[in-house]
Order: structure tokens, then C-alpha cells, then sequence
């Protein structure tokens, strides 16, 4: 089968990226399930609406630090290795560079960023886990994250149909560092970034013979990445975020259509364009419905997701829909 190598090249970090981020939130889940937030009621909602669970005064755990310790480079190790079987084995190269600057009208990138600042996270959250104070466990989170994407990027760079992209570095470094950005300056937890499918967006990507057997990852047509802003939070910080309107949210999305020389929705031959939408957002961070850590890293990690909510489409074509994915 014949896949784009820059498809490939994209799919195969956000992958890696992927099983590595479940693999956490599993082991997180497993290890806060049981743990419960004992301040009052007004103490827990400032500490949910500002994301610090850890411990005011954290210490080093030894059996969760010889969790972490294991976790990381066994999860690492063994992810390279699926990954060297699936897409590097009898294919080396000398170490050579293919920046794919303008592949997929940039959404390529903003996968790259949003899937590297999900796996900044996810570790962070680890090595908090593990009693490491909250300052330093962004640090740790961030290197961890762009250590899992560039040992991809430069194995990338030994492959001979692909190359080491420092345009999909550079997007992983910024997204990797971006936790450490709100962690360090508190403005920037108003901004955050999520990702959406479009489930009933007509496609041309899967008609294609040659895209029968790619999974959905590979459809950039089909993938919305979301920027939202904390209106609450900036201009009603004193309010209780967990009713309405509070946790509400404005949206604005990136998108494309035609990406592979056809536009399905004209039938017309086309390069590709950007979609830009705007709309709005459930902020699940805001919601709450009991007291476990359980149930605030759940929502943490779904609140990635944009939840389907009424947007408008105002480029290339505007068109207004009550409910989009």
C-alpha cells in the first residue's frame, strides 16, 4: 500500500504520541482513583479552577517514583520499537532533511503541536504523581515530551522516502513548552488549545484507492484544531465557573478541504484551502460532579476534546451550522 511519506511521517509521531499519553492517563487514573479532595467545598473549586490537585508541600514518594522510573523508558522504548517494525525496518538512509513547510495547509503542524503539549502534560502530571514539585515537573514533562517526538524526527531523517522536519520540530518544542508557558506565567491558562473530528464532513481523502486502508488520522480534512479563550476566567474570575455561562467558552478553528487535488464539495480540481470557523466550547475543566482526582483527570484530558457545539464557518464560504463536531 502507498501512503504519502509526509502523512506517514505525521502519523507516525502523533501515534507514538498517542500510546504513549493513553498509557499515562491509565496509570494516573489507577493511582488517583482512590484519592479524594479533602479541602472545603470553596477551597476545592479554586483549586479545580486553577489546576493545582498536587500537594501544597509535595514530597518524594518511593514507590512512585520507581512507577515513574520504570514507566518512562519502558513505555519509551517499547513504542520505538512497534514503530521500527511498522514503518522503519530494511529502510535506512543517510541522515538528511525534508522540511514539509506548507503540507496540509499547516494542520500537519498543528498536530504536532497539540499532540507534543497533550504528552508535556500527561508527563507532568506524572512526575507530580511522583512527588515531584509542580515547578519542576512541567520542566521534566516538556523534555520528556520533545525527547518521545525528536527521537522520532531524527529516525525520520534515516528513513529514505522521508527526512528530519524541523518545521514539525519546531511545532513540537513550542507545544511541549507551552504547559511550562502557563505553568510559569498564569495569563496564558486563559488560551488553550483542543482538536475535533468531523463525523458527517464530506471527505475526497478516503475515496482514493490508495487511502482505502489509512486510518483516520490521515484525513486533515475530517480534523479540526481549536483555539479557545477563558472569558470567565479573564474578565469574571470571582464568579462560580461551574454554572452557566461561565464554563462557555469562544472558539476559534483551523480546518482544510480539497487537500488532495479535489474538492468534493464543487468537483472541482483544487490544491486545498483552510477552513477558519468560530464558535464555542464546553470548558469540561469548570464542571464538576464530585470530589475524585479520578474525575478531574478525566475531565482534564477529555476537555482536549472540542465537544460539538453551534459554529459558523466565516472562510473561504461562510455557512452557519446549529451543531458541529
Amino acid at each position: 500500500m502507498f501512503v504519502a511519506p509526509y502523512i506517514q511521517s505525521s502519523l507516525r509521531t502523533r501515534v507514538k504520541q498517542s500510546i504513549v499519553f493513553l498509557l499515562l492517563i491509565l496509570l494516573q487514573c489507577e493511582s488517583f482513583a482512590q484519592d479524594t479532595i479533602s479541602a472545603p467545598l470553596s477551597d476545592s473549586v479554586n483549586v479545580l479552577l486553577q489546576g493545582k490537585l498536587s500537594d501544597p508541600t509535595p514530597r518524594v514518594r518511593p514507590y512512585r517514583v520507581a512507577i515513574v522510573a520504570s514507566a518512562v523508558p519502558i513505555t519509551m522504548a517499547g513504542v520505538f520499537v512497534y514503530l521500527h517494525y511498522a514503518w522503519w525496518s530494511e529502510q535506512r538512509a543517510k541522515f538528511h532533511f525534508s522540511d514539509d513547510v506548507l503540507y496540509a495547509k499547516n494542520l500537519d503542524k498543528a498536530g504536532h503541536f497539540l499532540s507534543s503539549l497533550i504528552v508535556s502534560t500527561a508527563f507532568a502530571d506524572l512526575y507530580t504523581f511522583a512527588g515531584i514539585q509542580r515547578k519542576n515537573a512541567v520542566w521534566f514533562g516538556a523534555g520528556t515530551s520533545i525527547l518521545c517526538a525528536t527521537i522520532v524526527e531524527v529516525r525520520d531523517g534515516l528513513a529514505p522516502f522521508w527526512g528530519f522536519s524541523r518545521f514539525d520540530e519546531l511545532a513540537n518544542v513550542m507545544g511541549a513548552l507551552y504547559p511550562v508557558l502557563q505553568e510559569k506565567v498564569p495569563f496564558f491558562r486563559n488560551f488553550n488549545f483542543k482538536w475535533s473530528w468531523s463525523f458527517t464532513k464530506a471527505s475526497y481523502y478516503m475515496t482514493l484507492p490508495e487511502n482505502q486502508n489509512s486510518i483516520f488520522l490521515d484525513d486533515y480534512e475530517r480534523q479540526n484544531f481549536w483555539f479557545t479563550i477563558d472569558i470567565a476566567r479573564l474578565f469574571f474570575p470571582h464568579k462560580d465557573h461551574r454554572k452557566f455561562p461561565y464554563f462557555i467558552d469562544p472558539a476559534i478553528g483551523l480546518s482544510a478541504r480539497g487537500l488532495n487535488g479535489h474538492d468534493i464539495t464543487n468537483s472541482i480540481p483544487s490544491t486545498g484551502h483552510r477552513e477558519w470557523l468560530l464558535g464555542f466550547d464546553i470548558n469540561l475543566s469548570k464542571l464538576r460532579f464530585g470530589n475524585s482526582r479520578a474525575e478531574h483527570y478525566v475531565r482534564k484530558y477529555l476537555n482536549f476534546y472540542r465537544l460539538p457545539m453551534p459554529t459558523m464557518r466565516v472562510a473561504p464560504d461562510p455557512k452557519l451550522y446549529i451543531i458541529n463536531w
